[in-house]
């Protein structure tokens, strides 16, 4: 029928990291890497990309990268080195075991 439109082909499902089989530790870690990337970006948002490549001493691909999302390859370290770039305070709080 003309001008009814179809539901989509296919369906798009998020698979959360629970879903994705890893290790509990490297799901904390992942956890971990992106509050802190969500903490970082931020502050980072109210900066030019040239004023960014001087506060963190990184080249413009690399800032690039920062504000679009690109941090698979990042460690935490580079990431804690980022927030202290901006003297954020960091808050750690851990729990006990999460139950199943």
């Amino acid at each position: 029928m003309k001008g009814v439109a179809a539901g989509p082909a296919y369906q798009v499902r998020w698979k959360g990291l629970h879903d994705l089989e890893f290790p509990p530790e490297h799901a904390t870690v992942s956890k971990f890497r992106a509050e802190l990337y969500e903490a970082i970006l931020k502050y980072a948002k109210r900066y030019t990309q040239r004023q960014l490549q001087m506060i963190l001493g990184e080249p413009q691909p690399r800032v690039s990268e920062l504000l679009n999302g690109r941090i698979a390859g990042k460690s935490v370290d580079k990431l804690l080195y980022y927030a202290g770039a901006w003297v954020l305070r960091l808050r750690l709080s851990l729990h006990g075991p999460i139950r199943k």
